[in-house]
């Protein structure tokens, strides 16, 4: 009788322990973006009822992809260069009247990239979707993107730093 509770305790606690180990997230920080509100709330795993860090954003002027949308950060870049897509360049011609290279170096001030950026890698898109600082600070706040996520050079930094070594999920919503 002893070595039967004995193996029903045994076979408790790792049944226990195995829901423990399954109920951890498998992510250090949680991102959410929200268009709406247009910030970038930081939480630390396990903890999303204490915002760590919140920060204005600059968010995609019209519906480049459907909300809700989930993914991770695959790394972050610290003076990213800036290789701005073929329709990014055709916009901004449109628009502005500059011819972009398709490489812009960082320091440069067409470089839109700022002083650090987020590299995504969303559910479902295939375009190439980051978080970054801005050349145009100004642009915080507003719907300015062709769907990247915009913030402060000061802000991408510290959020850049905070989350480089860590695996980092991110959801945007409406």
């Amino acid at each position: 009788m002893r070595y039967l509770k004995t193996i029903t305790a045994l076979i408790f606690l790792f049944t226990f322990s195995l829901g423990m180990a399954q109920a951890q997230p498998d992510y250090d920080y949680l991102i959410i973006v929200s268009d709406r509100a247009r910030t970038l709330l930081l939480y630390e795993a396990g903890n999303e009822q204490e915002v760590l860090a919140v920060y204005l954003i600059g968010v995609p002027k019209k519906k480049y992809y459907e909300l809700p949308l989930c993914g991770e950060v695959k790394g972050v870049e610290f003076n990213p260069a800036w290789w701005p897509t073929k329709k990014t360049r055709a916009a901004y011609f449109k628009s502005e009247e500059i011819v972009l290279p398709e490489k812009i170096e960082p320091g440069d001030p067409r470089n839109a990239m700022g002083k650090a950026k987020l590299n995504l890698q969303l559910e479902g898109i295939s375009e190439p979707i980051k978080i970054h600082g801005t050349n145009k600070p100004s642009s915080i706040g507003k719907k300015v993107s062709r769907g990247c996520i915009r913030m402060h050079n000061e802000s991408v930094l510290e959020l850049a730093h905070i989350i480089k070594n860590a695996r980092t999920k991110v959801v945007f919503e409406k």
